[in-house]
């Protein structure tokens, strides 16, 4: 359930959900704040919310060499998972908001036309499942 409280002139709602970090926003009215609060306890309900704020900005690419920098310098990359990262690296500037699955598809059928073969692309989106959940987790999002 959400608190809603009045600070000052507005009226603040936040919403704390297990599992999800705490969402709030402000409003002139005690009855905009219901109606949102509302509506975004409902997306939570029917796991339809998605929170894409913190996500926006982040470039797979970043990501990937982020990814390189931080966890490469405490156990050193082997010469085939760094080739797979440089292959995921062709994604482009991907930001995680636009991953989608038709991206991966168009990657999939790229990788399949340099004759990769089913394996080689299943290592590849396996190495790419832990570094989105582990900057999401950072961020404290709910992917």
């Amino acid at each position: 359930m959400a608190t809603i409280t009045k600070r000052g002139e507005s009226w603040f709602a936040q919403i704390r959900r297990k599992g999800h970090k705490s969402i709030s926003k402000s409003f002139p009215t005690k009855g905009r704040a219901q109606e949102w609060a509302r509506k975004v306890e409902r997306e939570i309900d029917t796991m339809s919310f998605k929170v894409r704020r913190s996500l926006t900005h982040i470039c797979l690419n970043d990501l990937i060499d982020k990814y390189i920098s931080n966890t490469g310098a405490v156990k050193p990359f082997g010469r085939n998972k760094l080739a797979v990262l440089s292959a995921l690296k062709k994604l482009g500037n991907t930001t995680l908001p636009d991953l989608t699955a038709e991206t991966l598809v168009g990657h999939i059928k790229m990788r399949a036309g340099q004759r990769a073969d089913g394996v080689t692309v299943s290592v590849e989106l396996t190495y790419l499942g832990p570094m989105i959940q582990r900057k999401a987790s950072r961020l404290q999002i709910n992917p």
